[in-house]
């Protein structure tokens, strides 16, 4: 209700699973599905009574199950608010941390070069099939995180060509991986 009738709410929120909470005041925008998963986009309000302020100049994402709690601020409108006019993030992942990077990768397995094939995860990916039976998968990202994620959960199956960061990141994190497994 709080969309529909543009109303800022408090939100109790728990950011990590057994983790500690936190109250968000927030102007609700929409519902968001990506993996199966929902999200609530909205603007952090600066907590104060009175006009809605938002802290930040873009959105922010909220995981729908780890909302606890909300309160409507019946009193707190943000219907006067220029919003900006969301559209569905074209670049790979949900969780915005950077600037937008170009990411490569080449799979090298079977299973993986069909799954990649098949699916699309951003809409300015590019495939190529090389001669060798690999595939390489472009795309614009700005989520460091999920891109890393999604790149070890192919395991030895993908190899990051760039960028050069990523590349850096995910042979530490095989590293603290190797370690734990000694």
């Amino acid at each position: 209700s709080c969309i529909n009738e543009k109303k800022c709410c408090n939100i109790t929120y728990q950011h990590f699973i057994n983790g500690e909470t936190k109250v968000f005041c927030i102007a609700p925008v929409r519902i968001v599905v990506l993996h199966e998963s929902f999200y609530l986009e909205g603007y952090i309000v600066k907590k104060s009574e009175g006009e809605v302020c938002f802290r930040f100049d873009n959105p922010t994402n909220f995981s729908v199950q780890r909302i606890i709690k909300t309160d409507i601020q019946h009193d707190r409108s943000f219907a006067e608010i220029k919003v900006k006019k969301l559209e569905n993030n074209k670049l790979f992942g949900l969780i915005r941390d950077g600037e937008p990077f170009k990411v490569r990768l080449k799979f090298t397995t079977p299973y993986a070069v069909t799954y990649v094939s098949d699916r699309v995860f951003s809409q300015d990916q590019q495939t190529k099939i090389n001669e060798d039976g690999s595939l390489e998968l472009s795309f614009m990202s700005d989520s460091t995180y999920e891109v890393r994620s999604f790149v070890l959960g192919f395991g030895a199956s993908v190899t990051v060509l760039e960028p050069e960061a990523l590349r850096e990141d995910i042979k530490k994190e095989i590293k603290k991986l190797e370690d734990m497994y000694k």
